[in-house]
């Protein structure tokens, strides 16, 4: 048995990609469970150290379930300037509106996640950012 802390919520994409992982390489998995913030894989053998350390760089490809990078909408928003604050909170362009909406139903912000990174990129080509703030902000 092996288990690992995770920071987000798993899905059943994230587990069933794990699942496939693991099992593709050879070691026994025999099941999965989660809870608690705790993944746990049950093996029908010990695992040997080599084969830990496989099943470690699976878990860790796996960046959505275990990000350290997952901030609250708080520690997110602080990450901009005031002024920076000012102009997102005042905007009315609906993409603007749009990103803003969606932060604000959001539980958390994955500083990783794909949509985050491309309304950044949003915000830099409507010169709300540039490229180096966005840089900074996503660092």
């Amino acid at each position: 048995m092996i288990s690992y802390q995770y920071d987000n919520q798993p899905n059943n994409k994230d587990l069933s990609y794990l699942w496939n992982s693991i099992v593709s390489v050879p070691l026994n998995l025999i099941n999965m469970s989660t809870g608690d913030g705790v993944l746990i894989l049950y093996f029908n053998q010990e695992l040997t150290t080599p084969q830990q350390t496989v099943v470690q760089n699976i878990v860790d490809s796996c960046p959505l379930l275990f990000s350290n990078r997952k901030l609250t909408k708080l520690e997110f928003r602080n990450k901009f300037t005031f002024s920076e604050r000012v102009l997102l909170d005042n905007s009315t362009i609906p993409e603007v509106v749009v990103l803003r909406n969606d932060l604000l139903v959001s539980e958390f912000v994955d500083l990783d996640y794909p949509g985050l990174v491309s309304g950044m990129d949003l915000l830099v080509s409507l010169s709300i950012l540039t490229s180096q703030r966005k840089s900074e902000i996503l660092a």
